[in-house]
């Protein structure tokens, strides 16, 4: 097992997620993946934490066809 200590610092994003989350399919099969998460976060700075987080789960929730597996997110923000 492998521990490391990352420095987080204020203003700072973590967002946890469940693979529920990037393996949701569109129409055609294809998944969400970590790369159009990180997209969708990223389009989500600097918005309140509550409003990000919802606008993360609509655009995942409008991405996928039908729910298939248990979605969990979590997203924390490093305060000053």
């Amino acid at each position: 097992m492998e521990v490391r200590t990352v420095e987080i610092c204020p203003g700072d994003v973590i967002l946890l997620f469940t693979d529920g989350v990037t393996e949701s399919a569109n129409r055609e099969g294809e998944m969400l993946g970590q790369e159009r998460l990180c997209s969708l976060l990223a389009d989500s700075a600097g918005l309140p934490m509550e409003k990000a987080l919802q606008r993360i789960l609509d655009a995942v929730c409008g991405f996928q066809v039908s729910q298939e597996d248990d979605m969990t997110l979590v997203l924390l923000r490093k305060t000053p």
